[in-house]
């Protein structure tokens, strides 16, 4: 049988999990399809600078101050949106709870 199988139901992948003495007995939902359009709106919106070389210091492939800011910004928003997910994930004793629980929060 394979443990590293993931399934996707309602926007959540759903795999196998490790409980507390190590085992894979249980099982986590997380949040994908929100995540990931999300995280690729945020990666798209950072500041990019073509790469000449590491001997060019031209103001076309320079980051100024105020770029390396605004990344970190969007870095933040990156690292809150993926502890959001871990917060959102849902963990059960089966897969048929898993499913149960996303099913509820729809309501």
């Amino acid at each position: 049988m394979r443990w590293d199988k993931a399934y996707k139901y309602k926007g959540y992948k759903i795999e196998k999990d490790f409980d507390e003495n190590g085992r894979m007995t249980l099982w986590t939902a997380k949040p994908q399809e929100e995540f990931l359009n999300k995280r690729s709106e945020l990666e798209n919106q950072k500041i990019t600078r073509p790469f000449h070389g590491n001997e060019c210091f031209c103001s076309e492939c320079t980051y100024t101050e105020q770029d390396h800011e605004y990344n970190r910004k969007i870095n933040e928003q990156i690292q809150s949106l993926i502890l959001s997910m871990r917060v959102n994930s849902i963990t059960c004793n089966t897969m048929k709870e898993c499913k149960a629980e996303i099913d509820s929060l729809e309501k």
